[in-house]
């Protein structure tokens, strides 16, 4: 059987400004840097700060785009999140990405020509207990119902932890998820350095990327490590 390698060399990936996020972000650009990978980044939350802005600037990669639209788990208005999407929509099509990573849940199920990696961070339906403040019965519906669709609509999904994934599993039901990445970086990490757990991180997801690409272009992708990137956990 003959090997077809698919590269992704362009991404759109969303992310918001609060700091949790922006450090998975900042960690996994700076990475794909290494490999060559632009990444076209759009962000949510209002402006970013001096230090976020200090990092784009050694990032020779990144497109950023900027945004005052909320996150959907942040406040949740069908109108805000259609302005949102219609956003994205004309991002992808100016940019052109190879594949749209998403840091977010209900963009998932937007008219994407190209294929999504959901990667699940924040939800208030399962962080609920933990001291996020209650809304209004009709409000978590509607969020229930577009994180349903997003999560059913993504080419594959995953999360930085396995905690966040279960939780989603239990909240939300079945969907086509990955084991997470940064939980086997951490165990990978206490035997590399920081520059090479950086790397390892990237060369997982590209290897992510290339196979949602294949299977969404119907080629034959190699089941062992894709040009030299180590293999990850096949989807579920």
């Amino acid at each position: 059987m003959k090997k077809v390698v698919l590269e992704v060399r362009k991404v759109l990936m969303t992310a918001g400004v609060e700091e949790n996020i922006w450090r998975y972000v900042r960690e996994l650009v700076s990475a794909l840097d290494v490999f060559g990978v632009e990444v076209v980044l759009a962000t949510f939350g209002g402006n970013l700060n001096n230090r976020q802005r200090s990092n784009i600037r050694r990032w020779k990669n990144v497109e950023v785009y900027e945004s005052h639209f909320k996150q959907d788990w942040e406040a949740f208005s069908l109108k805000d999140q259609d302005l949102a999407g219609q956003w994205l929509l004309n991002l992808e099509v100016m940019t052109l990405p190879d594949l749209i990573h998403l840091n977010g849940y209900v963009h998932a199920a937007l008219p994407w020509n190209a294929p999504i990696l959901l990667v699940g961070h924040h939800c208030p339906h399962t962080e609920s207990g933990a001291g996020m403040k209650p809304r209004k019965k009709n409000h978590w519906e509607r969020y229930r119902k577009a994180v349903i669709r997003g999560l059913l609509s993504a080419n594959c999904v995953t999360a930085p932890t396995k905690a966040i994934l279960s939780a989603l599993k239990v909240q939300y039901g079945e969907f086509n998820a990955v084991v997470p990445i940064a939980l086997e970086r951490g165990q990978a990490a206490k035997k590399r350095s920081r520059k090479e757990a950086a790397e390892w991180l990237a060369r997982q997801y590209l290897s992510f990327y290339a196979r949602i690409l294949g299977d969404f272009r119907g080629a034959i992708v190699p089941s062992g490590p894709v040009e030299g990137v180590d293999q990850v956990t096949s989807f579920a």
